[in-house]
């Protein structure tokens, strides 16, 4: 099962901090600082999540997950926020995102989430796979 994610945010410690976590967890980990190393990373590393911090300088988050989201339709999407209006920004998405956490996120529930993202990409694909089985015969 794959279990790559890609980390966005322009503060440089909080990306260490997250990154080492999810390391020890057993995820792949990828970063990034901006919108041109998110694309990089997107089609290079064929993550299936991005948590993206939702004020980068240049790029708001949900302008960000727009784009990601047209390099690959089944990324999942999580926010990390420390402003209220991110509901309101993510509402107008024509897409659904996964979980919007509030900084400091509470790592314990961030980490279910993340697993929950990996255990739902798992099931779909296995349900793909059924289905292809079941339309040959």
């Amino acid at each position: 099962m794959s279990r790559k994610l890609l980390l966005i945010d322009d503060d440089p410690d909080a990306l260490n901090v997250l990154k080492t976590i999810l390391d020890c967890e057993g995820y792949t980990v990828h970063i990034a600082i901006n919108l041109d190393e998110a694309i990089a990373a997107v089609k290079k590393h064929e993550v299936d999540l991005a948590i993206i911090d939702f004020i980068i300088p240049g790029c708001r988050g949900d302008l960000m997950a727009k784009v990601l989201k047209t390099v690959n339709q089944n990324l999942q999407i999580i926010f990390l926020s420390g402003h209220e209006g991110v509901y309101e920004a993510v509402e107008k998405l024509n897409f659904p995102v996964y979980n919007i956490f509030m900084k400091p996120e509470k790592i314990s529930e961030l980490l279910l989430t993340i697993k929950s993202v990996f255990e739902e990409n798992n099931f779909n694909k296995h349900i793909v796979h059924y289905e292809s089985i079941v339309s040959y015969n």
